[in-house]
Order: structure tokens, then C-alpha cells, then sequence
């Protein structure tokens, strides 16, 4: 199981890695500032019932309110609510790549919108069936596969000096 206390702030390089291969350099990050992952991509324990589930993507504290942007320019996949994600906004990727920006408190593109990298996606917030009592984001990598859209663990690709 993880350990959900070991909270770390991934460098913005592992995202642009994680979407674009392991020598891009060009895409941005989802947030103002460098988050705190307070849960991570793995098996959990959730706290409030002691069930083991799967934690598909990364949540990134951050007070409600905050500005969610694209990490790359993109066409807007999903923008609207979805179910336990709550307010979903899914972005397609050139070569198969998709990043999905979950449990936002508001949502402010349009499906088939096109977004610069750095423009405003939403606002965050804890919509949705959230692991977390605290405001977040809720950040995903996926690829398309044989099988359909896999998740990626983005953390994985290290922090490097030009991060």
C-alpha cells in the first residue's frame, strides 16, 4: 500500500514528460504553483471506510477557487459533470496521450474548445465522490491502448534540474 503521509510536489518536467515522452520539454503544469501530492497513484486504504481501492491519478492540494490550467495545447474531450469524478474536463493529446482534470468546483470550457497551454480549464474544488476532504485536483495521464485508455503513473519519471 502507499503511504499516503509521504507527500511530495512533483516537478512540472514529470508532467510534460508523462504526456509528451521522456525528452519534451514544452508542456506546462495544471496548476499556479508547484501542489503537494496528497495522494498518489497506487493501491490506497480509503480513510473513511478501510477499503482497498485503486487511485488512478495524482491529487494535488489546493485552496477551492484555485485556477486549473492546460498543460499543452488542446481540444476539449469532456467538460461537465461525471459521476464520481464530479466536474470532468478531458483533453486529447497529440500521439495518443489524454489528461483528465477531475472534482473541479467549476468548468470553464466547452467540449470540442480549443485551449492554449496556460489557459484556464476551471477552478479547483471537491465535486464528485473525492478521496480527500480537502480541496484538490484531481490529475490524470492516460494513453490509448488496444485495451482503451490506460492510466499512466506520471510520478515515475523523475525531477531533473531543468524542472
Amino acid at each position: 500500500m502507499a503511504n499516503t503521509s509521504d507527500c511530495r510536489t512533483p516537478c512540472p518536467n514529470e508532467i510534460t514528460r508523462a504526456l509528451l515522452g521522456s525528452t519534451a520539454k514544452s508542456a506546462g503544469y495544471p496548476l499556479p504553483f508547484k501542489a503537494t501530492v496528497a495522494l498518489g497513484y497506487a493501491w490506497q486504504i480509503q480513510p473513511d471506510t478501510g477499503n482497498v481501492f485503486f487511485h488512478s491519478g495524482i491529487d494535488l492540494l489546493a485552496a477551492t477557487g484555485t485556477q486549473v490550467h492546460a498543460v499543452d495545447a488542446v481540444t476539449m474531450a469532456v467538460a461537465g459533470f461525471q459521476g464520481n469524478y464530479g466536474n470532468l474536463v478531458v483533453v486529447n493529446h497529440q500521439g495518443g496521450w489524454q489528461s483528465r482534470y477531475a472534482q473541479l468546483n467549476s468548468v470553464g470550457v466547452t467540449v470540442g474548445q480549443k485551449v492554449k497551454k496556460g489557459e484556464l480549464l476551471g477552478t479547483i474544488g471537491s465535486t464528485g465522490k473525492p478521496t480527500l476532504s480537502k480541496p484538490h485536483l484531481h490529475f490524470e495521464v492516460r494513453y490509448s491502448s488496444s485495451l482503451d485508455w490506460v492510466t499512466e503513473d506520471i510520478l515515475v519519471f523523475g525531477c531533473s534540474d531543468e524542472g
